[in-house]
């Protein structure tokens, strides 16, 4: 980040990578404005739907030696500090144009990449087509995501299958027995052949042409 954008004050931790990453989304959250400054400007947010949302997360470690101030529990912190696959949240935004007069909110249903195209066919009263995998996160319910590497969790468990497997219950992280997880497992993978399925269908109609 270059100098003139480091506009934070961040004592301490200036010059860590944790405070770089502070910079960096300061500088994001900036640009963003801009952006909905400039459709406004040009009379397009009336028409226009905005979607937002990070491929991975910041792959950033919460050092234990850095003393901020923080509301997190110590357990989370622990497990941001090694990166621990349940940290790993990442924020979608919707923007819906601005003539539906769509009140602003929180949906805290869990989901993934896969599911967008099937909120924003929801949020415009459009049948999901039958090749999406995902499910509208809205109305808002207890939702499920998955990971590449046959992760997933839904609004009871996570299931962490590098390393053997791992189970434990969600949002609380208390450790289960495997089996606790079988569904969930079952679920994450059965999406994952989807995936693997339509990517294969598209290579061959690429290859094909």
């Amino acid at each position: 980040m270059p100098q003139a954008e480091r506009k934070l004050n961040l004592g301490l931790i200036e010059g860590s990578d944790f405070g770089g990453y502070l910079h960096s989304m300061r500088y994001n959250d900036e640009a963003i404005e801009q952006l909905f400054g400039q459709l406004r400007k040009d009379g397009l947010l009336q028409n226009t739907t905005v979607v937002i949302y990070g491929d991975h997360d910041s792959r950033m470690k919460f050092s234990a030696s850095l003393e901020v101030d923080t509301d997190l529990s110590a357990e989370t912190q622990r497990r941001l500090a090694i990166r621990d696959y349940t940290t790993k949240q990442i924020p979608l935004l919707v923007v819906l144009p601005e003539r539906l007069h769509a009140e602003p909110r929180v949906v805290h249903t869990l989901g993934g990449q896969v599911d967008i195209g099937a909120t924003i066919a929801h949020l415009f009263g459009l049948k999901r087509p039958g090749s999406f995998i995902g499910q509208s996160l809205v109305p808002e319910r207890a939702g499920h995501a998955s990971r590449i590497d046959g992760s997933g969790v839904d609004g009871a468990n996570i299931f962490i299958a590098p390393g053997g497997g791992r189970c434990e219950s969600f949002p609380d992280f208390k450790r289960l027995g495997r089996d606790d997880c079988a569904e969930l497992s079952r679920k994450t993978q059965e999406e994952l052949n989807m995936r693997l399925g339509c990517d294969a269908a598209r290579l061959g109609q690429q290859t094909g042409r």
